[in-house]
């Protein structure tokens, strides 16, 4: 409606709208003739065209028959999630889109029958349907939000962003589908999954056969965001991913597949090598450890089943002993057993900020300290000569929260 309105305000003003062929070149097919006036208008132009595919795809099939010569980018709306993709894929078949960059496939509405139909314990029909070499040669961006019960068999030359979101109600995609369908994408730099992965499973290391392993050595982004912990790293086990990429995992919830993670189960990422800065904070059932370097970094989100217990685990020394190039550091810890060991561990540390969560009785006001922080351990432990502790440090800062012990799991 906008851009129609322009078109309104006087005579000099459309015939410098209509004459200006970018202003025409996103489409929808909400209404046929306005469709055929905006192409018309765009001139030869590459067209970014949004079709909401109803039960009934002969209108879309005709649409992609017309201007598919002059798509540049495709948004394919489906009706419902148990729609067969099959039949629109088959639209682009003998269909010349020669231009198409950008393919989004996406489902309108909420997603109840895949719950249904396993509950009767039938399974979920999958369709394996190439887009065909002319389409996935040129694309450089897929998206499939949720991924719909296909995927494609194509390979992709020059595919460089993919998204795919996993549904809740949707859990038959596995591990191994994922991992085949990154082998085909040797380009791609920018990875965004999102959804809870439980269908990939609990978490498995690294079963040292290349055929599971899908290499990507121009990735610049890797993206894990609603998804559950332990299937997001089980599924970075089976990547291999350059040193100057950034990782993250965040957005996790209650995770049903153990309690805490050791070293020994850490994906084997390069890019840990140039990490310099860290930091491990925590937030009500969440604790988060971010690391970055000059040229990559990794975050990671991870669910605390019980806020009110220690939560430095061996979760988060895990990943500071895997970390050789650490000079800075930033944490908020309260024992001191932990303190110990993560500054004999971390010798060629130059900076070192420590966050005391300070915590007041607040029973009948009862004002006393619960624990007082471990101030004095610090500088026993520092003033240790044998062995020498964080023998280049340079700069130590010290701070305190306050906290009532009945507000703490609220802040």
């Amino acid at each position: 409606a906008p851009l129609l309105c322009i078109t309104r305000v006087c005579c000099r003003w459309r015939d410098i709208a209509i004459g200006y062929p970018a202003l025409w070149t996103t489409v929808d097919n909400n209404n046929v003739a306005q469709l055929d006036e905006f192409t018309r208008r765009s001139r030869n132009l590459g067209l970014s065209m949004f079709l909401t595919v109803e039960t009934q795809i002969e209108d879309t099939r005709a649409i992609l028959r017309d201007y598919g010569r002059r798509i540049s980018r495709l948004s394919l709306t489906l009706p419902h999630q148990s729609f067969d993709i099959s039949t629109t894929l088959k639209c682009l078949e003998h269909i010349k889109i020669d231009r198409l960059e950008c393919l989004t496939v996406a489902v309108n509405g909420r997603i109840r029958c895949i719950a249904s139909s396993r509950a009767r314990g039938q399974p979920t029909p999958w369709y394996y349907h190439a887009l065909g070499n002319p389409v996935s040669r040129g694309l450089s961006a897929l998206a499939l939000r949720p991924v719909v019960r296909w995927l494609p068999t194509d390979h992709f030359p020059s595919l460089i962003h993919l998204y795919l979101s996993f549904n809740s109600v949707l859990r038959c995609v596995s591990q191994s589908m994922v991992i085949k369908l990154l082998k085909k994408m040797p380009r791609l730099e920018t990875l965004h999954l999102e959804g809870p992965y439980r269908a990939f499973g609990p978490l498995q290391g690294p079963s040292g056969s290349q055929e599971s392993i899908a290499t990507l050595p121009r990735l610049q982004s890797c993206t894990f965001v609603g998804g559950r912990l332990y299937p997001c790293l089980s599924l970075l086990f089976h990547l291999s991913l350059p040193q100057d990429v950034w990782v993250r995992v965040s957005g996790t919830g209650k995770d049903p597949f153990g309690p805490g993670l050791g070293p020994v189960l850490l994906p084997p990422l390069l890019v840990v090598d140039r990490v310099t800065h860290a930091e491990v904070a925590f937030r009500d059932y969440d604790e988060y450890f971010i690391a970055e370097g000059p040229t990559g970094g990794i975050w990671f989100e991870k669910y605390i089943d019980n806020p009110d217990a220690d939560k430095w685990d061996k979760w988060t020394s895990g990943f500071l002993d895997i970390l050789p190039s650490l000079v800075s550091l930033n944490v908020s810890i309260s024992d001191i057993a932990n303190i110990r060991r993560l500054l004999y561990n971390a010798p060629g540390l130059e900076h070192l900020g420590i966050r005391f969560p300070f915590y007041f009785n607040t029973h009948e006001n009862d004002w006393e300290p619960h624990n007082p922080p471990p101030f004095a351990d610090v500088f026993e432990c520092l003033g240790s000569t044998s062995p020498m502790v964080c023998p280049a440090l340079q700069t130590l800062a010290l701070d305190v929260v306050h906290m009532h012990m009945h507000e703490s799991n609220s802040r």
